[in-house]
This record gives C-alpha cells, sequence and structure tokens, in this order.
C-alpha cells in the first residue's frame, strides 16, 4: 500500500514528514512511512498478498463473499490440492497455523465484507476465531451507514459510546 488508500487520518501524512520517515523532496508512501522491514520481511506478507492477488485473479468475475472466504481458508499454494498437514504451516500461508519458532503466529480473526451502492445491503462475515480453514463464518450487518461516510466517536478512558 503506496498511495492507494479510501482514507487516512487527515494528520497521517504531516506526522510522517515531522518524524523524518519520509525525506523532504519524496513522495509520500504509507507503506515506507510506516512499515517495519523486519517485522515485514518475516511475517512474509508480500508472499501472503501474492498468494491471495493470485487467488482473487483466478476468482475475477466470480470474487463473492464465498470465494472471498475460500481465499481467507488457504492454507499452502493457490490451487494446491494435495493434503494440508498444519506441522508445515510457516509464515507465508494465508490461514496460518502457529507451529513453534518458525512460525510463532496464527491468523487471529478473518473479515470478510461485501460492500454495495446501497449501504443497507452491505454485510459482514466475521470468525471471531483463528484459523478460518476450520471457523464459521458469521453474518453481521450494519444499517444506513459506511464507515467512510461517518466520523466515528474515538475511544476514550471514560465511558462513551464508541463501541
Amino acid at each position: 500500500m503506496e498511495d492507494d488508500y479510501d482514507a487516512i487520518h487527515p494528520k497521517a501524512i504531516e506526522f510522517a514528514f515531522k518524524k523524518d520517515w519520509v525525506k523532504k523532496g519524496k513522495t509520500f508512501s504509507f507503506r515506507k512511512a510506516f512499515s517495519d522491514s523486519f517485522f515485514t520481511l518475516f511475517s512474509k506478507c508480500r508472499i501472503k498478498r501474492e498468494k491471495t492477488r493470485t487467488m482473487g485473479t483466478f476468482k475475477k468475475g466470480n470474487l463473492d463473499a464465498n470465494a472471498a472466504k475460500e481465499i481467507l481458508r488457504m492454507e499452502e499454494e493457490p490451487l494446491q490440492t494435495e493434503d494440508f498437514y498444519p506441522a508445515s504451516s510457516n509464515m507465508g500461508s494465508v490461514c496460518l497455523h502457529a507451529t513453534g519458532p518458525i512460525t510463532p503466529n496464527g491468523t487471529t480473526a478473518s473479515l470478510v465484507a461485501e460492500l454495495k451502492p446501497n449501504l443497507s445491503k452491505n454485510r459482514f462475515r466475521f470468525t471471531g476465531t483463528s484459523i478460518p480453514a476450520i471457523s464459521f463464518f458469521l453474518p453481521a450487518g450494519f444499517s444506513r451507514t459506511s464507515f467512510l461516510e461517518k466520523s466515528f466517536e474515538q475511544p476514550g478512558s471514560k465511558s462513551d459510546t464508541s463501541l
């Protein structure tokens, strides 16, 4: 993600320049300013992005909520038909199984969003659990609004209506 985003905090770019994360005269890149190269490398996020992009391209024209869930459930290479063994999981898996020191992390939860022109038709599906390959995606909806159209209240230290 360089500069292709729908929304960004109004002071994020100014903050990045102030911290000298973007050099004077250079174009702002969200990835370059806010990414940690160490974790980016070892999390294999570029590999995961390429796998999901490959499957998204393969599903082009049929990329609905079920196809998105299938992509999030992908444990090895795209379109692999061999059996999968969780012990062989690595950080490059989209559906990530924690297997020890080499792969210490696992997927924590998954979200599929169906965004429609009519906002009341937007649908969201959450797992709320780890390992989407064996989890249920539970439907949820938020009627009459879009997070891009509403200025949501930020959570604070006192009880409020932000959550």
